[in-house]
């Protein structure tokens, strides 16, 4: 809210936590500015298991790539959180291969929609939930595994439309 409330900017919630951007969505009704802030149909979360989960995220992504590439989205947060795993004790979406494919799906499409735009697209990452009683070291794992997927993957270097 502070980003639009003082510069304009709009973003967009990436929410692949297990519990989906209720914060948000919750806040809406007594705080009206994050309707314009973080619009609806940009708080996004992905549904399904595995395979169909990632291509739903994919889905979402190219909607948001659309008003990114029009302007009318300014940055994105990417809200991975660990306990849309499948082996976490409250449940989740995906495997681990699919799990960390989210990251890479999501570091291509920061690469790709900041070539399209000739800039870099500003990216903030939360890394966060994950309940694992009996094993937390596997929830820091996923943390790390997504971490350095998106670090070694997102292109830094200037973009340029040549």
């Amino acid at each position: 809210m502070k980003l639009y409330e003082e510069f304009g900017a709009v973003g967009a919630w990436l929410d692949l936590d297990g519990h989906f951007g209720n914060s948000i969505e919750d806040t809406r009704s007594f705080n009206p500015i994050v309707d314009k802030a973080i619009p609806r149909d940009c708080n996004i979360n992905p549904s399904g298991k595995n395979d169909h989960y990632v291509s739903h995220f994919k889905e979402q992504l190219a909607i948001v790539g659309e008003k990114i590439k029009k302007n009318k989205v300014h940055y994105v947060v990417f809200a991975h959180g660990a306990d849309s795993h499948l082996d976490d004790d409250l449940g989740g979406y995906c495997d681990t291969e699919h799990w960390v494919e989210c990251a890479q799906v999501f570091s291509d499409w920061v690469n790709e929609i900041s070539l399209s735009i000739g800039r870099p697209l500003p990216v903030t990452m939360a890394l966060f939930g994950g309940y694992r009683k009996s094993n937390y070291k596997a929830v820091l794992d996923l943390h790390i595994d997504s971490l350095a997927t998106c670090l070694l993957n997102i292109d830094k270097r200037p973009v340029s439309r040549s």
